[in-house]
């Protein structure tokens, strides 16, 4: 694989509004705060290909492919192991892989791309959407991209899909959260929508659903990370109740296995979070299981931990959907 591993695209969209951790739309959209339409022709390129998924060592392709296919409408989808990477004849094929993102962070995101020849007849790497992923350490994850990064040209691009495809590294990639994640990718490339990343969402209708409803976190969220030190610390039951203190509505911690099931199985819809942690930033995102839907969302420069202060601003916005 000769491609460049750097595009970076950042967002989540829903049929109402906006969300973060997924991003929808061309290039320059994921650093701007501003949205940019599609390039027309590059947008029917994709819905006229053929999309290939790949998949790692520890994952179910059977459990994996039924879950794609039930919500991925877009185009013709089929998976394909990480180390058959070579075999793809990208004339008329989209990728879905695991790929290193440009942010500051050091961060990486399942994205879906196409590589396409220009006027000069040079070979590009287009971009059209990225789901940010959670890593289980970032400390761990950007030490070992640094090294990889130091690899020849000509190795590093199988070094990376190596590395991410065969342990299981992310938190929000189980089966549960990739199908609202797809869905939403799917159901706004139909609509030719785009999305900026960075833009918060407080005011969905659902939001005063989470007076009566309680919402499930998965307790992966519970781990402080210090920038000064370079240690990760979960959470004391003590601090967890600080945490919470000023969230009076109903909330369950539950385990990140439980919540996957949680999403796949329940005959009712549901409300949980997903954290997305960077070294210096944050992204909370709070979605609607059976749908899809992103009802809140909110992106934070200022601390890379779940803080007392962020429930203060999500019950500040239930209080306000009346």
């Amino acid at each position: 694989m000769n491609l460049p591993l750097t595009l970076c695209l950042l967002f989540v969209c829903l049929n109402y509004s906006v969300n973060a951790q997924i991003g929808v739309g061309p290039d320059e959209i994921f650093v701007k705060t501003k949205v940019a339409d599609f390039d027309e022709e590059m947008l029917s390129k994709l819905k006229t290909s053929k999309t290939v998924f790949l998949y790692g060592e520890k994952d179910d392709k059977e459990a994996l492919e039924k879950i794609i296919k039930s919500v991925w409408t877009m185009t013709d989808i089929n998976l394909l192991s990480y180390d058959q990477f070579d075999s793809i004849n990208f004339d008329n094929t989209s990728v879905f892989s695991i790929e290193e993102t440009l942010d500051n962070d050091l961060s990486v995101a399942l994205q879906l791309w196409m590589q396409v020849t220009n006027k000069r007849g040079k070979s590009l790497k287009v971009s059209f959407s990225q789901i940010r992923l959670h890593p289980n350490n970032q400390l761990t994850l950007t030490e070992d991209l640094h090294r990889i990064r130091n690899h020849l040209e000509s190795k590093r691009a199988n070094s990376f899909y190596e590395y991410f495809y065969t342990s299981d590294r992310f938190k929000n990639l189980t089966l549960g959260f990739l199908k609202n994640y797809l869905k939403t990718v799917n159901d706004l490339l139909e609509r030719t929508g785009t999305q900026s990343p960075y833009v918060s969402v407080k005011d969905h209708p659902e939001l005063k659903n989470l007076k009566s409803q309680t919402i499930y976190i998965s307790e992966y969220t519970l781990q402080n990370y210090s920038s000064i030190t370079n240690v990760y610390k979960t959470l004391s039951e003590e601090d967890t109740a600080k945490l919470f203190e000023a969230y009076p509505h109903t909330y369950e911690i539950i385990s990140n296995a439980s919540l996957n099931q949680k999403i796949l199985n329940s005959s009712e819809a549901f409300y949980y979070v997903i954290f997305i942690r960077s070294f210096s930033s944050k992204q909370i995102s709070i979605f609607n299981s059976a749908t899809g839907a992103l009802i809140y969302s909110i992106f934070d420069l200022a601390s890379p931990n779940l803080e007392t202060s962020d429930f203060k601003k999500l019950t500040k916005a239930i209080n306000a959907s009346d």
